[in-house]
């Protein structure tokens, strides 16, 4: 079977579809969920992560999220939902994929149903655990991405009723090059297939099919540091992994196809509609036939995510944006609950945060905006907003609650110059890692402030600017325990309270 191109383009806001990111266990997965996330409403998203964790709805529950994500099997998704998923995954060229397997294991500690085979790989080097011939080990990497894309599917469970899975002469009885096939098929099918060696042009591509701004960090979670690369194993053990993943390796060769023909036919298209005429004749099909670099593609990217904003978006000129919202933004972390605050994000781990919204210009318009923590003074203080590169005037008062209630004037045009796609920037000036509070904790993120929700309105003329100093209250730093979905902080967050 033949790579297909695909140039299918869809928006997340106004799809009726339920969205699939098959998560293949040492993919890149983790990494992109939390991408993925942010693009939905939080209750879009099904909480469950495994197949099994799917009981715990009813069909019409199921019916009602438009994101699932993880390690669930794609045919008992597919059973629950009354229309099959657009489905993403990725995978992973097979050697790697055993060498992350084997450094998976070696430092897991949190599944008992695992403890002996644990126990059993953290005696081993990367040789014995490829050479073992202990079947259920064999299992841990042996054609895994294969299993994991066919599990439970009318083939698998064909074979598993099997008396015996060599019986090859009895035609009722899937052979592997059926499961292969198969296999092929699923991917063919998949609304979006990557490579886990290119991850960043898989999330370009994925940028273009749902019109979205083009991601620069990138944050790779659950990775093992210290795992060594194929290209520095035994040749033995590569031949062994080879022979014991042929099928992987063939479907990772026909997925690096499949991706191959949609990244190019991104690049064509968007050379077509944002290409100068010489950036087409060096990099189109037609022309020199180049390979367009990957700065020129992500600016390509960029003209394409406000052509695409602008047409889902109509213009307004008032807009409620709180953190359950889907988030068209960068340098922000995921929602989290607090229990003192409901949902919000904190900033970081950059020091500038955006966030764009679909606003009109046809008038001055009022923005507000409440920051309910901080890891640093400085940043209540000394927290800037922007509109494109020009600041934002800000008042700032504190609230009987002690959060800070931040306001300022969007002029008419600034907002003009956003053409129906207007980006805030907010920066704060001091980032701090919560364990440089709490050295016990084990939460290293880089963060900022917390922004529970931003406001925009039309300027009535009664709101001015005044001065910043003038506008607040004396206050008095305050210490405080907050707990949210991540427990309690052993270390106090810091935050403003006024003195009475």
């Amino acid at each position: 079977m033949s790579a297909k191109e695909v140039n299918k383009q869809i928006d997340l806001s106004e799809s009726d579809d339920p969205f699939f990111f098959f998560h293949i266990p040492k993919t890149a997965g983790s990494t992109l969920v939390d991408i993925l996330e942010d693009y939905f409403h939080h209750r879009e998203i099904c909480p469950a992560y495994y197949t099994y964790e799917l009981n715990d709805f009813s069909f019409d529950e199921l019916s009602s999220f438009r994101l699932f994500r993880g390690h669930i099997d794609y045919h008992v998704l597919c059973r629950y939902l009354r229309k099959a998923p657009q489905t993403i995954t990725f995978l992973r060229h097979p050697v790697d994929h055993a060498i992350s397997i084997f450094s998976h294991l070696k430092r897991k500690t949190d599944e008992e149903y695992l403890e002996q085979e644990i126990q059993a790989v953290r005696q081993m080097n990367l040789e014995k655990f490829i050479f073992q011939p202990d079947r259920i080990i064999n299992l841990d990497y042996s054609n895994l991405q294969l299993r994991t894309l066919v599990a439970n599917s009318d083939l698998d469970l064909a074979m598993l009723r099997s008396p015996s899975l060599l019986a090859a002469a009895d035609s009722s009885v899937p052979t592997d090059r059926d499961l292969l096939d198969y296999g092929k098929k699923l991917l063919a099918d998949f609304f979006f297939v990557g490579v886990a060696e290119r991850f960043e042009d898989g999330l370009l591509l994925l940028s273009y099919h749902f019109g979205l701004r083009p991601l620069e960090f990138i944050p790779f979670i659950n990775v093992s540091h210290n795992k060594p690369a194929k290209d520095s194993i035994a040749p033995e053990v590569y031949e062994q992994i080879a022979w014991k993943s042929s099928l992987d390796f063939e479907l990772y060769k026909f997925g690096q196809e499949l991706f191959e023909s949609r990244f190019n036919s991104m690049t064509q298209d968007l050379l077509a509609r944002y290409g100068t005429a010489e950036q087409q004749q060096l990099y189109s099909d037609e022309g020199e036939g180049e390979t367009a670099p990957r700065e020129l593609i992500y600016q390509w990217l960029e003209e394409h995510y406000h052509y695409r904003f602008t047409r889902r978006h109509q213009a307004v000129s008032s807009f409620d944006y709180n953190a359950e919202q889907p988030l068209n933004g960068r340098q922000w972390h995921k929602r989290e609950k607090f229990f003192t605050f409901g949902i919000a994000r904190w900033t970081g781990p950059g020091p500038v945060s955006s966030l764009d919204l679909p606003l009109a210009a046809e008038s001055d318009l009022k923005i507000s905006f409440e920051v309910v923590l901080s890891l640093h003074d400085e940043n209540l203080d000394n927290l800037k907003l922007s509109v494109g590169d020009q600041p934002v005037v800000l008042t700032r008062r504190v609230t009987p609650t002690g959060t800070r209630l931040y306001e300022g004037i969007l002029t008419q045009e600034r907002l003009a110059e956003g053409r129906g796609l207007v980006r805030l920037s907010f920066q704060v000036g001091k980032l701090l890692r919560a364990n440089e509070l709490n050295p016990a904790s084990e939460d290293d993120r880089v963060m900022g402030v917390v922004i529970k929700w931003v406001k925009v309105e039309p300027h009535l003329p009664e709101f001015r600017i005044t001065n910043s100093e003038a506008a607040e209250k004396p206050t008095v730093l305050s210490r405080v325990f907050q707990v949210s979905s991540r427990g309690i902080w052993k270390a106090p967050r810091f935050f403003f309270i006024p003195r009475y």
